[in-house]
């Protein structure tokens, strides 16, 4: 029976604290699940409509950041125009003319009807070339139809601790460009956003800021700062008239 014993206080001694490491390490893998993006998209919109004020707009830096990115920013007001799923319209001014913006699926149409031009394309598989709700600072179900979502981290953002993803294009055919996105874990919107192009350098940089509760548990930014990758302050837009989950005509989509 003595030999028993020491036995078995030599093998305990000798792999018990290895076998309660293994469990501690399990217990903690268990607890600790990395954060999912549908934890974060604005799953409860089905519609938006918002006024939009250009307050601030550097034509020469916005042009280094596309041709597509640099008219969106032509408008002195807009009104945004959303509809689940993939249905964004874009309504304002250039100058004292009236231009119309409209993407509804993987199709985009451009008019300027005083001037008579009308322009219809296919929407491109890389940033810049298809506006949505992520632009505004939102991230809506339909937009995960053609983007993927990968967990890189948490870090502190504006005070708080963030999960960062990065948003890269489905199909986009070699092209390594992405966005890096911060989510506000309170209020789900996109409190940065960092588009990184081909070459790996940061093109533009999105700040959100001020989110209103537009409906219950409905949270946007109204004001959005966009950034060149050196820090230079590009745009500045603020939204108001936000209006969520109104009976919008579907028609305001076709061209």
């Amino acid at each position: 029976m003595n030999r028993m014993n020491n036995y078995l206080r030599a093998w305990g001694g000798r792999y018990l604290p290895a076998a309660a490491g293994a469990l501690l390490l399990l217990c903690v893998a268990k607890s600790y699940a990395a954060p999912n993006i549908n934890d974060f998209i604005a799953n409860k919109i089905n519609s938006l409509q918002e006024s939009i004020q250009i307050v601030q707009a550097d034509r020469s830096i916005l042009g280094k950041m596309g041709r597509d990115f640099e008219m969106a920013y032509r408008f002195k007001r807009m009104t945004l125009s959303y509809m689940a799923p993939n249905r964004l319209r874009l309504e304002g001014e250039i100058g004292i003319t009236k231009a119309i913006y409209i993407i509804n699926g993987e199709k985009r149409y451009f008019a300027i009807p005083k001037l008579g031009l009308k322009q219809k394309s296919k929407v491109g598989a890389t940033p810049g070339t298809r506006q949505s709700l992520l632009d505004a600072g939102l991230l809506t179900p339909d937009a995960l139809i053609y983007l993927n979502a990968d967990y890189l981290r948490t870090e502190s953002c504006d005070g708080k601790s963030m999960p960062v993803f990065q948003l890269t294009y489905k199909g986009a055919n070699g092209d390594e460009s992405k966005y890096i996105v911060w989510f506000d874990p309170q209020t789900h919107i996109t409190a940065r956003r960092e588009w990184v192009g081909e070459s790996g350098r940061t093109k533009a940089i999105f700040l959100y800021t001020d989110p209103v509760e537009a409906a219950p548990g409905i949270w946007l930014p109204t004001k959005v700062e966009v950034e060149d990758g050196g820090g230079q302050v590009a745009a500045i837009t603020t939204a108001s008239r936000i209006k969520v989950n109104t009976d919008l005509s579907a028609s305001l989509f076709d061209f």
